[in-house]
């Protein structure tokens, strides 16, 4: 329950993995949902670098979606936080318009 304690090491791995799945499965697009105040903020945020994503920012409540289109990235909240906070619409909206194209 809560959340978990990330020892360095622990953060390192899952970076590793996280990187690796992605080479291996070479993705035609990348949706992260997380909050921006998680254990995993680092980890996304190293590994948006490592892909030389554009996505500078972190997601917010006015901001409840970020989109790279050339590195075809989504990165938003966890569905059950844009239902409670009932930003839903808007980031399905912003996404279906980005996937349209």
């Amino acid at each position: 329950m809560g959340t978990p304690e990330v020892s360095e090491f622990l953060f390192q791995l899952s970076e590793e993995y996280l990187w690796n799945l992605y080479q291996i499965s070479q993705p035609s697009s990348v949706i992260i949902m997380s909050s921006p105040n998680s254990v995993y903020k680092h980890l996304i945020k190293h590994f948006l670098e490592k892909l030389g994503c554009q996505i500078t920012e972190t997601i917010s409540s006015k901001q409840p979606v970020l989109i790279d289109e050339q590195k075809k990235v989504i990165w938003t909240y966890h569905p059950k936080f844009l239902a409670l906070s009932k930003k839903t619409d808007l980031v399905q909206k912003s996404c279906k318009q980005y996937i349209m194209k």
